[in-house]
């Protein structure tokens, strides 16, 4: 993915507009019409857990535990 996004920018190109995310297992089940938006709830969930993650003070993965089922649902 790095590279081709490094090489888009350099030639000037169009980015690629798929990354990891787009062929992880959980986007793969959902319909063609929503892999955009369920790429995204994941995404954003993964960013926040990342903070979570870093920032928290607890052990357990609860709050991860808890996005992963709210994105299976989405």
């Amino acid at each position: 993915m790095h590279t081709c996004m490094h090489r888009a920018l350099k030639t000037k190109h169009e980015t690629p507009k798929y990354g990891l995310i787009y062929h992880a297992s959980l986007i793969g089940q959902s319909s063609a019409k929503f892999k955009g938006k369920v790429s995204r709830v994941l995404s954003a969930k993964c960013a926040l857990a990342t903070r979570v993650d870093a920032l928290g003070d607890g052990d357990d993965a609860s709050i991860g535990e808890m996005w992963l089922a709210y994105v299976r649902v989405c």
